[in-house]
């Protein structure tokens, strides 16, 4: 809102930035790498709020406590943004050539696009599957968004081992219908989302399925406003394409499942632990503005019904 009260306003010059906001960024920018020199990320969100406080010429406040300081961390990181963006803005920057990103999605008719992406579908009864399933329906619900979910589509061989009751489908519409009817049985009401799918494989030695190609491709960028990418360790595990956040204006991840638990269990299980931990994190947080875990599920929810 912020941003959008901003671009309304006329265009000013902005003083140049200085070395502590310059620090500041490159410290936030430096996330990703730091987290896997096993540098915490409190104390980089705790070095960038002294670095732009000073800049500011504002007295740190006390240590907050619980969600206080996640919102005081958040506010820095808003005026940190907002400020990079006006002077750049001031300068007349462009971006051009090989470099240069399409234009972001822009709200025309006052409705967010929510596009979820999961790494499971129906038939397979797993909760990466049914959750974010019934999350797309219940967010379409509301009039302020439409939503699309996207899912995985198998081939034959791969849809016979992963589908229980030898269930399987010759098209994407096949299946799209099976899902909308064992939806339809649980709810009290119309689920107006669309349904899309991206190619898929089906790995045996993980169990899971595997993104093939681009997944990012098959939400056009007139509709590339938010992402929820349900297990984002997951789905970006082999992506080789766009940038989540380059596309999309906010990428929210959603942790559901404790891979490293699993892991643990395997031959050398530790040593891979270690290493697939580091992996998780550097792919999350590359890709992801905000992760949450699955049980504070239901205040994502909500902030997206409120998030306009």
């Amino acid at each position: 809102k912020s941003m959008n009260k901003e671009s309304q306003e006329p265009k000013q010059d902005a003083p140049p930035l200085d070395l502590t906001e310059i620090l500041a960024y490159l410290v936030r920018q430096s996330g990703p790498f730091l987290d896997q020199l096993g540098v915490q990320r409190d104390l980089c969100e705790k070095l960038v709020d002294t670095l732009y406080s000073k800049r500011n010429g504002r007295l740190m406040h006390p240590p907050f406590s619980g969600d206080r300081s996640l919102i005081r961390n958040e506010d820095i990181t808003d005026e940190l943004d907002l400020r990079i963006a006006r002077v750049l803005e001031s300068t007349g920057y462009h971006r051009e050539g090989f470099w240069n990103d399409p234009a972001k999605y822009k709200i025309s008719d006052n409705r967010r696009h929510v596009a979820i992406v999961t790494t499971a579908s129906l038939p397979w009864m797993t909760g990466t599957a049914i959750n974010p399933l019934f999350r797309a329906a219940y967010l379409a619900r509301s009039t302020m968004q439409k939503v699309t979910l996207v899912v995985p589509w198998l081939c034959k061989s791969d849809q016979q081992l992963v589908y229980p009751d030898n269930i399987t489908f010759s098209s994407p519409e096949e299946q799209e219908t099976y899902i909308r009817n064992w939806l339809q049985e649980r709810l009290g009401f119309a689920a107006n989302f669309k349904i899309s799918f991206y190619p898929g494989k089906f790995s045996k030695e993980r169990r899971s399925i595997i993104p093939a190609g681009d997944t990012s491709e098959f939400i056009s960028s007139r509709e590339a406003d938010i992402a929820i990418l349900e297990e984002p360790e997951h789905l970006n595990w082999y992506h080789h394409g766009k940038r989540w956040t380059d596309k999309f204006n906010h990428v929210i991840g959603v942790v559901h499942t404790n891979y490293l638990e699993y892991i643990k269990r395997e031959k050398n299980g530790a040593l891979q632990a270690f290493l697939v931990k580091h992996i998780n994190n550097w792919v999350t947080r590359a890709y992801c503005h905000k992760v949450q875990c699955f049980r504070s599920i239901f205040v994502l929810t909500s902030w997206l019904l409120q998030y306009n």
